[in-house]
């Protein structure tokens, strides 16, 4: 055996148990890793199962790079997302935890479950998450000297704008328009913003959509929001933002639905209408949407495909074409029964699948059942938003069976949100609750303290006070001890009396009293007055205060 083999076997296992203990990795995988991920992150926008694919291998091929692995992870939650599969994209979200302690990827994770939970409704997991994410980035806040790798200050720019977004979008869709705007303002508009493409059109889009813009007038606000949507498509188009460019023509198509808003743009946008290649006329809303649906089918984004149908169907009901929005609206409906197939029951199982109508239906709707099981998550607004105008559709066909049904399915998803809300509202009473009990408390707190403080003060005095008057009450007993032992055996006559007492107790009094001379006079019986030795006056060098004379019965 070679002498040398335990000594090469030990500087091995020190130097593996090092790399492991510090979580680094060789220079080379670090740039690997990181040039996947960072594909990734480019092609999200662009081309779902690209950034799917660098995004795997990544996260297959970390060998030590943990913190890479978990950011790994992170892209495919988000595919996962994208692609409503809600359990798998949770699952993978969590395992980050698991992965890294990095803050920065461990806030992605929370924003990331947050964007799960707005999305399928669960109201207080959102908020569990988000708080947990507000306490991460103030932790970031205080060590951002940290995060000054270039790949790093990236993805925290990425973090902190997305949970921005993430949060408008919730308050949106719960019509709390003043939070959302306060949210999306947070968000600064910097170099650092402009030079992220995913995030600037993110931006944009939801200004547009969610019509989070200022305006003077209601008209000054459409046109701001065109604006923004217009931005969007024309900035995703030219370089290639799939998703995006579906997203802005869809947001332009809900906009000019009506006839009197596209009059509107007609007036005020025209050159910008004649950029999309098309004829500018009553059509053009139609055409829009249309074309946003073949965008989200290449992206194959099922979410998207179902909302193109439901901006096809709006703009045909508004244009009195009722029978063709029901075919489109069905069209939705069936890419909601794609998904719930897809994740969450057999194709055998026909009754366990959306219609567009279900005549003499006296049991609860199969939308409602769904929002019911823990299990299975679902959209909610997804599915309203197609029975809203499903209902329109079929009312003004004249179906009322048909559009009761429908309004009927709109309103109880409407009430399951509406307590979603209520339990919302009741959360954040109790946060504030919480605080306002937590100030409480402090001064509480605070209160104890200084009653603690000054009954310590009160009773330390007191102790005092009371060492003194017992010193007095002692110095006075044994003045009255002195007075005592201070006669003579042999006195010839009072004065004498008189003049032993006085020198004995004179120093005594002085301290007691701050006497600087006493007199002292006997009582006479019979005249009823107290008579003074004149010549023990006369040897005093002061008169003592009336209240200082001591007349002996």
């Amino acid at each position: 055996m070679n002498p040398r083999l335990p000594i090469v076997l030990f500087c091995v296992l020190l130097l593996t148990t090092f790399f492991s203990c510090v979580d680094t990795a060789p220079t080379k995988e670090v740039q690997h890793i990181d040039s996947l991920n960072q594909l990734a992150y480019t092609y999200r926008y662009r081309n779902l199962d690209s950034s799917c694919r660098a995004a795997s291998q990544a996260y297959k091929e970390v060998s030590m790079y943990q913190q890479g692995k978990a950011e790994a992870s992170n892209n495919l939650a988000f595919c996962a997302f994208m692609r409503m599969d809600f359990d798998n994209a949770e699952r993978l979200y969590k395992e980050v935890y698991n992965l890294t302690k990095n803050e920065l990827e461990l806030l992605i994770a929370d924003i990331g479950l947050m964007k799960i939970y707005q999305r399928t409704a669960m109201n207080k997991e959102f908020y569990d998450y988000r708080n947990s994410a507000i306490r991460r980035m103030k932790r970031i806040d205080e060590e951002s000297n940290l995060f000054i790798d270039r790949h790093e200050s990236a993805r925290l720019n990425y973090a902190f704008t997305e949970f921005f977004i993430v949060s408008a979008v919730y308050y949106y869709y719960l019509q709390q328009r003043a939070e959302a705007m306060a949210s999306l303002n947070e968000i600064r508009q910097n170099e650092e913003l402009a030079a992220d493409t995913n995030q600037i059109l993110y931006f944009h889009y939801i200004k547009g959509s969610a019509g989070l813009c200022e305006g003077k007038t209601p008209e000054d606000r459409k046109l701001e929001e065109f604006d923004e949507l217009y931005t969007t498509w024309k900035m995703a188009s030219e370089q290639g933002y799939l998703y995006f460019e579906g997203n802005g023509l869809q947001g332009l198509a809900n906009l000019m639905a009506s006839s009197g808003s596209y009059e509107l743009f007609l007036n005020r946008r025209s050159h910008a209408l004649t950029r999309f290649g098309m004829p500018v006329d009553s059509l053009l809303p139609l055409r829009l949407g249309q074309m946003a649906l073949e965008r989200f089918r290449k992206y194959n984004d099922l979410y998207q495909i179902a909302g193109a149908y439901v901006s096809i169907g709006k703009y045909l009901n508004a244009h009195g074409r009722y029978a063709e929005a029901l075919d489109t609206l069905a069209k939705a409906l069936d890419c909601v029964n794609q998904h719930h197939i897809t994740y969450y029951h057999s194709v055998a199982d026909t009754l366990d699948k959306l219609e567009v109508f279900v005549p003499n239906k006296d049991v609860a709707y199969t939308e409602v059942t769904w929002l019911g099981k823990e299990k299975v998550k679902t959209v909610p607004e997804w599915i309203s938003r197609i029975r809203e105008q499903l209902s329109v559709s079929f009312a003004c066909l004249g179906m009322k069976p048909a559009s009761d049904y429908n309004r009927n399915v709109y309103l109880d998803i409407l009430r399951y949100t509406r307590q979603d809300k209520e339990l919302e509202s009741r959360y954040l009473s109790l946060e504030q609750e919480s605080r306002q009990l937590n100030v409480v408390l402090f001064f509480v707190v605070i209160g104890l303290v200084l009653v603690a403080v000054m009954f310590w003060l009160f009773n330390k005095r007191s102790k005092v006070r009371n060492r003194i008057h017992i010193a007095r009450l002692k110095q006075t007993l044994d003045v009255c001890q002195k007075i005592t032992a201070s006669i003579p055996a042999d006195v010839a006559d009072e004065s004498e009396i008189v003049r032993a007492i006085a020198g004995s107790i004179l120093p005594d009094m002085e301290q007691l009293f701050s006497a600087t001379g006493i007199r002292i006079g006997v009582r006479d019986e019979e005249a009823g007055e107290i008579k003074f030795d004149e010549e023990c006056e006369s040897e005093q060098e002061t008169e003592v205060k009336p209240g200082s004379e001591i007349a002996p019965p």
